[in-house]
């Protein structure tokens, strides 16, 4: 019975990180619904590379994911600026890190450095 309750709250995580990125948006952004956002997340984040269970990535490994994710989400979405694309990340992440306490092996010092310095100076 235990695997259906976690399966109930990374779906639970997921959606409101989910939200938590779309809120994070000016509403000058050209993303508006957060079927907008799970698209994105869902088709270019790969986030089975960061989440994996049994695999950690290091901080060049975060890095690279982080600027292909960041880019991929500007090709996809043309009006949206790079700044915006990785807030959009950032807060993604925040949020299944620091408020789920998921992933806590995973890229640590790569994510403490985005969170205090933030993206393109914002």
């Amino acid at each position: 019975m235990k695997e259906p309750n976690d399966q109930k709250r990374k779906k639970i995580v997921h959606d409101f990180a989910m939200w938590t990125a779309l809120s994070a948006l000016p509403s000058a952004s050209p993303l508006k619904s957060g079927k907008q956002v799970s698209d994105l997340i869902e088709k270019h984040g790969n986030l089975t590379a960061l989440f994996h269970p049994t695999r950690a990535i290091d901080e060049t490994e975060f890095d690279r994911w982080h600027e292909k994710t960041v880019f991929a989400f500007c090709k996809a979405e043309h009006d949206l600026p790079v700044g915006w694309a990785a807030k959009s990340v950032n807060v993604y992440l925040k949020t299944r890190v620091y408020l789920a306490g998921e992933a806590e092996r995973v890229w640590c010092r790569s994510f403490t450095r985005l969170s205090t310095t933030g993206c393109n100076g914002d």
